[in-house]
């Protein structure tokens, strides 16, 4: 895809492959006993995790005491949704890191996959608690 691949500041055995400065697909070792799902998490960036951190535990969402911090100088907070998916919140460091990626296929990730079991379960955390907005679905 001509991405950038870069080391992952979260973690020192994953890989990052960027697409910009703060979009990128994540490869991490595969967890024992992960079974047949290969998703590890997904993630959202914002501009203020730890106002997002208390807005979520305000809202009786299980959130982490404090924000963690990466190599790169970017904070996180990690929670899971209503069907036990991990879901990352992602603040990016006040100056990201300038990605070389001269043939890249696009500079923009404009969605995020992943297999649903009920959705109007996940909608209480997506839709209402985040004001988040699906615009294509397979039923």
């Amino acid at each position: 895809m001509g991405t950038a691949k870069l080391p992952d500041p979260e973690d020192p055995k994953g890989i990052r492959y960027a697409f910009n400065d703060v979009q990128f697909v994540e490869v991490l070792p595969l967890p024992e006993g992960q079974g047949i799902n290969r998703l590890d998490h997904i993630a959202f960036n914002t501009d203020d995790v730890e106002g997002l951190r208390k807005y979520l535990a305000a809202k009786t969402w299980k959130t982490p005491a404090k924000t963690e911090k990466g190599a790169d100088g970017s904070s996180w907070i990690t929670v899971r949704d209503p069907e036990g998916n991990k879901v990352e919140f992602v603040q990016p460091p006040h100056l990201p890191q300038a990605i070389v990626a001269p043939n890249v296929i696009g500079r923009h990730i404009i969605h995020v996959g992943m297999l649903v079991h009920d959705r109007a379960l996940e909608d209480t955390f997506y839709r209402d608690l985040l004001g988040f907005r699906p615009y294509w679905w397979a039923a």
